[in-house]
């Protein structure tokens, strides 16, 4: 978040030349976010990087940090095939599901939710359990955000799961019109800061496009119904951590504790950190924040009483 105000502090200039000699330990969220910032930067002010001191990163260079920001060196962004618990920042074509789901005469949430299950099985090393659970259905809800709510053309993601820590991060980011625009189409709402869409965005039944006098399409599992993002940043907070950016704030939640913090992001940008020692009963945890949040739902105007059956598992 530092990044973005040094930045654009710098002068203007054709080429800047970053130095990378302290750049240190990274993870997903870090070099997605980062490369994000500096890209609408270089666009922004029509210039171009280049770099010194890149010995000792690496791990940046395979995961194809440097080639996302424009500089020739390591692998471009989804050159990696992955190894067995991680994925390089790879973007992942909205058009293209869209006429994947087409040619397979399926619907898009069927699609997402299949790739989001192959990127789960990765981390995960099984295709089954409480873990896989949790990832395939966090992946799968922040990626149907993206292609429902974002008019992004592409949801960007880097994935890491460290056995020996116990720990898994998500990142996943798009370039769209970011939280507070979205929710803004629905008339029922009132949002006068970013930091006030992102609260709303992680009620429950608070959409863009489904809430009180919009006709549901019952025979459709995977219709918008505003509980996606809400049992998403539940679950996360539960086995570990959630961080929520887009617009000029961030938020973060875990089990007992919620910070906020000065962003500069138009899109939107989520970080999920889970102890996998926590990660256990997630259909039924799942279940019991349906449950918890259709009453709270039923209690406030203007939402969508209850969550589709696509934003649940099982």
């Amino acid at each position: 978040m530092k990044l973005g105000k040094s930045l654009e502090a710098l002068p203007q200039a054709d080429v800047y030349v970053f130095d990378f000699s302290h750049f240190g330990h990274a993870e997903p969220f870090g070099m997605l976010f980062a490369a994000a910032i500096i890209q609408e930067f270089l666009t922004r002010r029509g210039a171009r990087v280049t770099a010194q001191n890149l010995q000792g990163c690496g791990y940046q260079s395979h995961m194809g940090f440097f080639q996302a920001i424009g500089i020739e060196h390591g692998n471009r962004p989804g050159d990696a095939a992955g190894g067995e618990n991680y994925l390089p920042m790879t973007s992942m074509n909205v058009a293209a599901l869209r006429r994947k789901a087409d040619l397979q005469g399926v619907q898009l949430g069927d699609v997402i939710q299949r790739d989001a299950e192959r990127m789960a099985e990765r981390l995960a090393r099984t295709d089954k359990g409480d873990i896989f659970d949790a990832l395939s259905y966090s992946l799968r809800e922040i990626i149907r955000n993206v292609a429902e709510h974002s008019e992004a053309p592409d949801v960007r993601f880097c994935l890491q799961h460290w056995p020996t820590k116990a720990r898994v991060h998500l990142a996943l980011l798009d370039c769209g019109i970011g939280i507070r625009r979205s929710l803004e189409r629905n008339p029922h709402l009132r949002i006068e800061t970013d930091l006030a869409a992102l609260r709303f965005a992680l009620r429950p039944g608070i959409s863009g496009k489904m809430y009180e006098g919009v006709a549901r399409d019952e025979n459709n599992r995977w219709e918008n119904s505003g509980y996606g993002l809400y049992l998403t940043s539940r679950l996360a907070a539960h086995f570990g951590n959630f961080w929520f950016f887009s617009g000029s704030s961030a938020l973060a939640m875990s089990a007992d504790r919620e910070r906020t913090e000065a962003c500069a992001f138009a899109g939107t940008a989520i970080r999920v950190s889970l102890d996998t020692r926590k990660i256990k009963g997630t259909k039924g945890l799942v279940a019991k924040f349906v449950a918890e949040g259709e009453t709270r739902a039923a209690a406030t105007p203007g939402t969508s009483k209850s969550a589709s059956k696509g934003s649940q598992i099982g």
